[in-house]
């Protein structure tokens, strides 16, 4: 049985026979998809499926640290929104990891690097993102096949800046 405080992730509170001791659980939703990690170490998930137009230019310069923006502006219109979603399903993912609030003053300060075997994982098909940042030895089981959202995922770090 899982429970929840208000603003705070939800936790495990019945296991079932046989589960680990500890177990952490992190649930998103956009749209009509739903998507939840368990694991035995800390996971975050954040799943986006943009309904609307947004500014993402707008959007970038909160969301983004310096380098992240620089990256990003060397980009294509359609290659921008890719990587938008991506770094912002990351971020989210992280903080929900931590147990923590969105945090929008933080957001800039985190660093999302490619990383041929970082925690982050990042699928997108169908319009909508999905980001799972877990142990890079967690072993992963889909309910739903991983060729829904691209097959392979592309691997990320978030790195807090310390400058």
């Amino acid at each position: 049985m899982l429970t929840a405080g208000e603003n705070r992730p939800p936790t495990v509170e019945c296991r079932p026979a046989g589960a680990p001791a500890a177990l952490f659980v992190s649930i998103t939703h956009s749209g009509g998809l739903v998507a939840c990690a368990a694991a035995e170490a800390p996971v975050g998930i954040d799943l986006e499926l943009p309904r609307r137009p947004r500014d993402l230019d707008a959007l970038a310069g909160a969301v983004f640290g310096a380098r992240e923006h620089r990256a990003w502006l060397a980009l294509d219109a359609v290659a921008r929104a890719s990587r938008f979603h991506t770094i912002w399903t990351l971020k989210e993912a992280w903080f929900k990891r931590r147990g923590e609030g969105l945090d929008l003053k933080r957001l800039p300060t985190l660093q999302a690097e490619p990383a041929a075997h970082g925690e982050g994982r990042v699928w997108q098909g169908g319009g909508a993102t999905l980001a799972l940042l877990a142990p890079a030895d967690a072993g992963i089981v889909w309910l739903q096949p991983a060729e829904a959202f691209g097959g392979e995922p592309q691997r990320w770090q978030l790195v807090p800046d310390e400058g």
